[in-house]
């Protein structure tokens, strides 16, 4: 899952978007992510798919001329452009999976798990608790 997503951070109007088509079995829709959170084998998949054809992406021929460059780029070089990235630079490399790399995964982890040791609080014995369960196109 991307950062993004974690933090809900919304994909602002005119900006470049991914989209996948999903089938959920009785609903289907598109799946969207920011273009900087596109990952080097989404790109991979997508160029296998089009054959070097871009002209089948849909939406292709809507985008500006600078966001039709990024796509081709992208396609070309196997990865989003570094500035646009939103992980790790070094996972946005053909061949590699996720955002953030195994070592800033492992110093974040820690760091969660100091900030939950260091606001641990003893509960007096009469406190309560109750818990509960619970393809690119531009921006319109």
């Amino acid at each position: 899952m991307t950062d993004c997503k974690k933090e809900k951070i919304k994909i602002g109007k005119k900006e470049l978007r991914f989209g996948v088509w999903v089938d959920y079995g009785e609903h289907q829709g598109w799946a969207w992510r920011h273009w900087g959170c596109v990952t080097p084998r989404q790109l991979e998949g997508l160029h296998d798919v089009l054959e070097g054809d871009v002209d089948m992406l849909d939406g292709y021929e809507e985008l500006p001329d600078d966001c039709q460059e990024k796509v081709k780029r992208a396609l070309k070089n196997g990865h989003v452009d570094d500035e646009d990235w939103r992980g790790d630079v070094e996972q946005n490399r053909p061949g590699m999976k996720g955002f953030r790399s195994p070592a800033a995964r492992k110093k974040k982890k820690a760091e969660e798990q100091e900030v939950l040791l260091d606001s641990f609080v003893p509960v007096s014995d009469h406190a309560r608790f109750h818990l509960q369960s619970c393809f690119i196109h531009p921006s319109l």
